[in-house]
């Protein structure tokens, strides 16, 4: 019947590739899409955190960081990202160019991580 869906197109319809672990990659697409809007470069950036999400993504490693970990780093490199279109594959794009930048972002406290406590389970 035509309300019945073979697995596989469920699996093809719902299933997204990803590089790394999805939540850094979800903070690091959300950063960089928001970047694309702006009009000139970067200087700081705020997230408001559902806590599960900090959670998850607190001590994970960012793919092509050289071993950087954790939602900052998502962030700081996200934000600073040419192209949001490669979706939670965007760290594909890092650089050591990005990831010097990145950190001075970071060292110069302009990245800044708040959770939202009112959510929390």
């Amino acid at each position: 019947t035509e309300s019945t869906m073979r697995f596989s197109d469920f699996l093809a319809a719902e299933w997204k590739p990803a590089l790394g672990c999805t939540e850094p990659g979800s903070i690091a697409y959300a950063a960089a899409s928001a970047a694309a809007q702006a009009d000139g470069p970067i200087l700081a950036v705020q997230l408001l955190c559902d806590p599960r999400i900090y959670k998850n993504c607190y001590a994970v490693g960012i793919p092509h960081s050289g071993h950087q970990v954790g939602i900052r780093w998502a962030l700081a490199i996200g934000a600073l990202l040419p192209d949001p279109s490669a979706k939670l594959e965007v760290f594909k794009q890092v650089n050591a160019d990005l990831l010097g930048d990145a950190k001075r972002l970071i060292d110069s406290g302009a990245i800044t991580v708040e959770v939202a406590r009112e959510r929390a389970e």
